[in-house]
């Protein structure tokens, strides 16, 4: 690589190992203060992978401005190099600044290499391909030189930048066919129906603020300091000729540390528009009670032993009475009229939903509105990628008073690497005395076939990750389960129907479309029974955490 040129009295290659040096730094300064603050190595990779994760998706929407800028700088490397063999030479300050930029590009890269092994899994080829073109052009700068060589030969500096130069383009290899728009592109969103632009209904979104009791408030830790807690509600904006008395309901939970609305605004908006009344609750996740300090964790069936589960139970239990004195109520009393035009949200028709932790806690909500008479005539349970559920005695999920009509997902995707798949595998377990067919254990695969590669990661229900594989694989369920329990609540036995096998037919269900070129996405794999059958879960009966 061509890093620069220093005085007579300085090797050439420590002048510029250090100047290489220099540039690797600057590019992890950000990641290296973190860590040495918080001593924390996911907070501290945390704001470069959503820095990668927001460039990526920039770069996938212009792909043609990004194909220009990959080929304009792969001209400029060809013309550096076609100069150095007429004999010229540029000025030392280039060799510098190609230097520092070459540092720069291998501390990225070494970041994204982390990243994917992690968590990427290689769904992102655009950013690593831009950054080794622009090593390749870094290495293709001859520049000036004082250094005498012993043997005319051997020129180091140039076998360097050939090395460089090399390995710039293996690097760059798996990106190039997407470059010359030469790999399949995947199926797009579906222009209308599941799947599709979230609808028939614009939604209204509205947010009640909460307080925690002060013993609660008193645990609150670094990640959600900032957060002023509350429950959104999301409603459709029916028409006067609906018609309807009543509206369903449905309660969404989200991950760990993510309180976030708009990190779940899709979720929310596309079963809102589907005319459910939809309360998005932001808990207290990050908290800190007293033995949270020295515990020995124990992850196992599909619970955790951590002392947070109680604190976050008193908070979870504050929003369900939000949820009823604030929405419930009021719209019996036609608060919400602007909207609704006098129909009132009916909880006896009831979705409960969470994402990574919150699909955990949904199982929580899901105990304590049963003891309220919720979901009595309807009941769909969607978990998606959970995480642990308590295992306090006082904390276990009443199974006797699951209602024999509820239908359930749990959904698990092949490259998750914040999870075990063994929580999902648990959380069915515990709906199956409900019909086999009704409780399925979904796998959402990932498929590289093409550009943009399709990964399964743990993030696919967060809107900052919503491409075609989430409507395929995720708001098509959604709008469905949307669709089933609208259907549910105002008597249509036609749409029920529809809905319903959408959400449980293995063919329609499992169906993710196809390539450009003709080969059908990998399907989701479907289990009823994941835990007894003789499948590749079987190893969750003795799996005891990390």
């Amino acid at each position: 690589m061509s890093l620069g040129d220093a005085n007579s009295s300085t090797p050439w290659y420590l002048s510029r190992i250090f100047l290489f040096t220099v540039g690797t730094i600057i590019a992890s300064l950000r990641t290296i203060w973190i860590f040495f603050n918080e001593w924390d190595l996911l907070n501290a990779f945390w704001p470069h992978a959503i820095f990668t994760l927001e460039i990526s998706m920039i770069m996938r929407e212009h792909i043609r401005m990004y194909s220009g800028i990959v080929s304009l700088l792969l001209i400029c490397s060809a013309a550096f190099f076609i100069s150095e063999t007429r004999g010229w030479k540029a000025p030392k300050y280039l060799g510098v600044v190609s230097s520092v930029i070459s540092g720069v590009v291998i501390g990225l890269l070494m970041q994204h290499w982390l990243l994917d092994w992690s968590y990427f899994r290689g769904g992102f080829l655009l950013l690593p391909t831009l950054l080794a073109v622009i090593l390749l052009l870094m290495c293709s700068i001859p520049v000036q030189s004082n250094e005498k060589k012993i043997d005319q030969k051997i020129n180091p500096e140039k076998m360097l930048r050939s090395i460089g130069a090399v390995f710039a383009c293996l690097l760059m290899a798996p990106g190039l066919s997407t470059v010359l728009g030469l790999s399949p592109s995947p199926p797009s969103q579906p222009a209308a129906g599941y799947g599709g632009p979230s609808g028939p209904y614009e939604v209204d979104i509205q947010a009640f603020p909460y307080d925690f009791p002060d013993e609660i408030e008193s645990m609150r830790r670094d990640y959600e300091t900032n957060v002023d807690f509350s429950v959104y509600l999301a409603l459709p904006k029916l028409p006067e000729k609906a018609n309807l008395s009543t509206i369903p309901m449905a309660i969404l939970l989200h991950g760990f540390a993510s309180p976030s609305f708009d990190s779940y605004h899709d979720w929310v908006e596309h079963l809102a528009a589907r005319g459910v009344a939809v309360a998005y609750i932001q808990y207290l996740s990050d908290v800190w009670p007293e033995g949270a300090d020295d515990f020995d964790l124990v992850e196992q069936n599909g619970m955790s032993n951590h002392p947070q589960h109680l604190p976050r139970k008193v908070v979870l239990d504050t929003a369900i009475e939000i949820i009823i004195q604030e929405i419930i109520l009021p719209s019996q009393n036609g608060s919400f009229s602007q909207h609704l035009h006098n129909a009132s949200i009916n909880p006896s028709h009831l979705l409960v939903g969470g994402h990574s932790l919150g699909a955990g806690y949904a199982l929580l909500v899901m105990d304590s509105v049963l003891e309220k008479g919720w979901g009595n005539e309807s009941l769909f349970i969607s978990l998606e990628a959970s995480y642990a559920r308590p295992v306090q005695q006082s904390l276990q999920v009443n199974t006797s008073k699951i209602p024999p009509h509820t239908l359930v997902h749990t959904t698990i995707a092949e490259d998750d690497m914040s999870v075990n798949d063994c929580f999902s595998v648990y959380h069915q377990d515990l709906f199956k005395n409900l019909p086999s067919n009704n409780n399925l254990l979904l796998e959402i695969q990932s498929d590289r076939h093409g550009f943009p590669p399709w990964i399964a990661s743990h993030y696919y229900p967060a809107t900052e990750v919503h491409d075609e594989l989430a409507d395929w694989g995720f708001y098509r369920r959604v709008d469905a389960q949307g669709d089933w329990l609208s259907a549910r609540n105002r008597g249509d036995t036609n749409t029920e129907s529809w809905a319903y096998n959408h959400l449980f037919d293995p063919l329609i269900l499992s169906n993710m479309g196809d390539w450009s070129d003709g080969t059908p996405v990998k399907p989701i794999s479907i289990w009823q029974d994941a835990l007894n059958s003789e499948s590749k879960f079987s190893y969750c009966k003795t799996w005891k955490g990390p």
